[in-house]
């Protein structure tokens, strides 16, 4: 899938995209200085709109997407990994709840 049609499916803009890329949240094949996205990609894309939706800032979303790359044969370790950041991210809610 090209660019133009990555973005409509998830309606961004190509610099989000661009940026997701540098910051290391989507990582797809680039051929001809042209991106390819693929199934995956998709599937990343719809992860990050999630963790976006819970709040998450890009430094965590990156850093679990990485660590799911990376732990793919190891389930019990990712979603270990995984109910840490939630908990941490259930505290820092709560504490900007009391502040609100």
């Amino acid at each position: 899938m090209k660019m133009g049609d990555f973005c409509k499916n998830f309606d961004i803009n190509s610099d989000t995209v661009r940026y997701y890329i540098d910051e290391g949240l989507l990582a797809p094949r680039k051929r001809n200085n042209r991106y390819e996205f693929t199934d995956n990609d998709l599937r990343d894309m719809e992860s990050i709109n999630k963790y976006k939706d819970l709040n998450f800032s890009i430094k965590q979303i990156a850093q679990i997407m990485s660590y799911s790359r990376i732990s793919i044969d190891e389930k019990s370790i990712y979603a270990s990994f995984i109910m840490g950041f939630y908990k941490k991210k259930e505290t820092e809610l709560l504490e900007e709840k009391k502040h609100i």
